[in-house]
């Protein structure tokens, strides 16, 4: 198992690149619409406006850029340095969870 952690870290950057890139392209997406004021949001949550598509693409695309900059930070963390220390880590109820879910995947398919 030890062996493919290089070629690990590898994919990892690569995928962190790939994120980052995405981030960068979603944001310069967010730059091509009309942004409303936060009073005309508000009345659009209130049901008093209607929704536009600009607005909601404009929260869509914030909503995915957000995501893609959070895989790229999660992704950082996949060095041999870091990961040197793993057993350190304080890990979460979530990362328990992913595990869990990674090994009946790998299990069933």
């Amino acid at each position: 198992m030890e062996t493919s952690l290089p070629t690990l870290v590898k994919v990892a950057a690569i995928a962190t690149q790939m994120f980052e890139t995405a981030t960068e392209l979603l944001q310069e997406a967010e730059t091509l619409l009309p942004v409303p004021t936060l009073e005309e949001i508000a009345e659009m949550r209130q049901r008093k406006r209607p929704l536009t598509r600009e607005a909601y693409l404009l929260g869509l695309l914030q909503r995915v850029a957000v995501g893609a900059e959070n895989l790229a930070s999660d992704l950082r963390t996949v060095d041999e340095d870091v990961l040197a220390g793993v057993q350190d880590f304080d890990v979460t109820i979530l990362e328990f969870n992913a595990m869990e879910e990674a090994v009946v995947r790998r299990h069933s398919g």
